[in-house]
């Protein structure tokens, strides 16, 4: 249950962070050319921990 509860707080603290970190690159994005490949390789990433949080939690 103790496992259950961290890994459940880890996915949820570390998908709110990259949420954040995406709006961060979203309202720097025209200070830098390489912002598309930043966001999707940010989503890519982002789907993979979705994917490995409820594989874990389930």
């Amino acid at each position: 249950m103790n496992i259950f509860f961290f890994g459940f707080l880890f996915v949820i603290l570390f998908y709110n962070f990259t949420i954040f970190f995406s709006f961060c690159l979203f309202i720097l994005s025209p200070l830098y050319s390489l912002n598309l490949g930043a966001l999707i390789s940010l989503y890519n990433f982002v789907s993979i921990v979705i994917g490995f949080g409820t594989s874990f939690t389930t």
